[in-house]
């Protein structure tokens, strides 16, 4: 799930997860945020850190956000 927001020149990104198996409540898990100019391409280290991250939620590791 993405959340994008633009402003001026740039377009901001949140990637987000939705958690419907979460023991409290459904919970929403923010991943990762960046920004980039508009109309050019997220670098792809930004969506394989993505991936990884929600790749450790879902194992039940914790989340390195360093």
């Amino acid at each position: 799930m993405r959340c994008r927001c633009r402003q001026g020149g740039q377009l901001h990104r949140l990637f987000c997860l939705l958690d419907r198996n979460h023991p409290d409540e459904p919970a929403l898990v923010m991943l990762d945020g960046n920004s980039k100019p508009n109309r050019t391409a997220m670098p792809e280290s930004v969506y394989r850190r993505v991936r990884e991250r929600r790749d450790a939620y879902h194992a039940g590791r914790s989340v390195d956000f360093s």
